[in-house]
Order: C-alpha cells, then sequence, then structure tokens
C-alpha cells in the first residue's frame, strides 16, 4: 500500500525487517525516474542509521550507472538525464524547519 499510495505524503513505520528501506527505496525510484526534474527526499530520524541501512539499500537495488553525481556529505545526488534527471537529498530528519522551506515534489 505504501509504495502505490496516492497522497502527497506518507510515513512507513514498523518492526525490525519489515522492508521499509526496500520499500522507501522503490518509491524513490519510480519517482526519480518518471517525474522527470522531481526533487525528493530520504530520510530517518538518525543520520546514521539511515546510512547504515536505508542507504545501503539504496545501493543495493540501484544501478550506480544511474546516478549522475552523488555527495554522501551532503546528502545529495542526481540523476542522469536518461533516468529521468531528478535530485534527491538524503539525509536525517531531527529538525523538520531544516525541510520546510524545501520545495520537494
Amino acid at each position: 500500500d505504501f509504495l502505490t499510495t496516492q497522497d502527497p505524503f506518507t510515513m512507513l513505520s514498523g518492526g525490525f525487517a519489515g522492508g521499509k528501506s526496500s520499500v522507501l527505496v522503490n518509491r524513490a525510484l519510480v519517482y526519480s525516474m518518471y517525474v522527470p526534474g522531481n526533487l525528493g527526499f530520504l530520510g530517518r530520524l538518525d543520520g546514521k542509521s539511515l546510512r547504515h541501512s536505508t542507504m545501503q539499500t539504496f545501493d543495493e537495488m540501484v544501478d550506480p550507472r544511474m546516478i549522475r553525481q552523488r555527495n554522501d556529505q551532503l546528502g545529495v545526488m542526481t540523476f542522469k538525464k536518461e533516468y529521468g534527471g531528478s535530485k534527491i537529498l538524503y539525509g536525517d530528519v531531527r529538525d523538520l524547519d531544516d525541510l520546510k522551506n524545501i520545495k520537494f515534489n
């Protein structure tokens, strides 16, 4: 349901090994490839947890040849034009005020 919902803002939570990271990466990939120029965000409360789980899952599921540029220090990646040319920001969500002025698609 999370993967196919039409709601503009969604959240998925649950227990260990419930597939949260996999479905989040799938959703981010679909939006990045099929909504050209999309700006998305992958986040977790803790940035270290994001790097150790969600971004590891991202690296396993997404062919690195699709990515034009990636900067893990800044938490930003851009897909090549032939894969949508979209951008994904990623990081922690400890302070949501940091994200409120960004126009995500």
